[in-house]
C-alpha cells in the first residue's frame, strides 16, 4: 500500500507495469511517477485506462529556451519530419563534447583519464556554440595549447561540468498526458538545478485514493514524497 508508485522504464515495460497496477485494487488509485523513457502517447493508448492515466506524471530533461535549442529543433524537423525525443539534443551534444575532448589529446593516448581531462577544458573561456560552423576553429585552438579552454554551449543547454563531481547541471521538466491522451502536456520546470529549487506542479486533476476515500489531489508539497493530503 505505497503512497506513490515510481516506474523507471521504457514504454513496453511501463505498459506491462501499468496494466498490473490497474488490475490491483490497492494500487490503481495511487499517484504514479514515470521517467523520460515512458514519455510517449503510445503508452496511454496501450494501457487503455483513462482513470489510471490521469494519475500519471513524469519527469524529463527540461528543454532549454535558448537559440541553440531552437535552431537544433528547427533543423531536426526539417531533416527528419518529426520532433526530437527526450535525449536527441543531449546525444547531439555528446558527440561534439567527445570530439572536442579528443582534440585536446595531441599525441597522448585516448584513455578515459585523458579524455576526462579534456572535458574539464570545455566549461570556461570564450563561448563556442554547438554545430559544424564553429567546430574546426575551436578544436584547433584546444589543440594548440594545454592551457586553452572554451565555454561550450550545446543544444541541450550550457554544459558546465562541475569540477568536483564531473556532472553537468540540468533542469528537470514535469509532464503528463492530456485528458484525451492524444498529447503530452508540460508541467513546466519542476527542478532548477542551478539553485536546487523544487517547483511544485499543479496535480489537481489526479484522483488519488486515501484512507478517507477518493480525492482530487492539489499541488505537490515541496520536499514530500506524498501527493496533496495523502500523507
Amino acid at each position: 500500500d505505497p503512497d506513490v508508485i515510481v516506474g523507471i522504464s521504457f514504454v513496453e515495460d511501463a505498459t506491462a507495469f501499468l496494466r498490473l497496477v490497474a488490475a490491483s485494487p490497492t494500487l490503481q488509485g495511487k499517484p504514479i511517477i514515470l521517467a523520460d523513457g515512458a514519455k510517449d502517447v503510445e503508452l496511454a493508448a496501450a494501457v487503455e485506462n483513462p482513470d489510471l492515466i490521469r494519475n500519471v506524471v513524469g519527469t524529463n530533461p527540461a528543454s532549454p529556451d535558448n537559440p541553440n535549442s531552437t535552431t537544433f529543433t528547427i533543423n531536426y524537423r526539417g531533416k527528419w519530419n518529426e520532433e526530437p525525443t527526450s535525449f536527441t539534443q543531449h546525444s547531439y551534444d555528446a558527440a561534439y563534447v567527445l570530439a572536442y575532448a579528443l582534440s585536446t589529446l595531441g599525441d597522448s593516448e585516448a584513455t578515459g583519464t585523458n579524455v576526462a581531462a579534456g572535458l574539464r577544458r570545455l566549461s570556461s573561456g570564450d563561448i563556442v556554440n554547438v554545430g559544424p560552423a564553429s567546430f574546426a576553429m575551436a578544436a584547433s585552438r584546444l589543440a594548440s595549447s594545454p592551457d586553452t579552454t572554451i565555454d561550450f554551449n550545446g543544444a541541450s543547454g550550457p554544459l558546465n561540468f562541475n569540477p568536483d563531481t564531473g556532472e553537468s547541471l540540468g533542469d528537470i521538466e514535469g509532464w503528463r498526458f492530456s485528458d484525451d491522451v492524444m498529447e503530452i502536456e508540460s508541467l513546466g520546470v519542476v527542478f532548477e538545478s542551478g539553485t536546487d529549487t523544487f517547483n511544485a506542479p499543479d496535480l489537481t486533476r489526479m484522483n488519488v485514493v486515501t484512507d478517507a476515500g477518493v480525492m482530487d489531489s492539489g499541488p505537490m508539497d515541496a520536499g514530500t514524497s506524498t501527493v496533496g493530503d495523502a500523507g
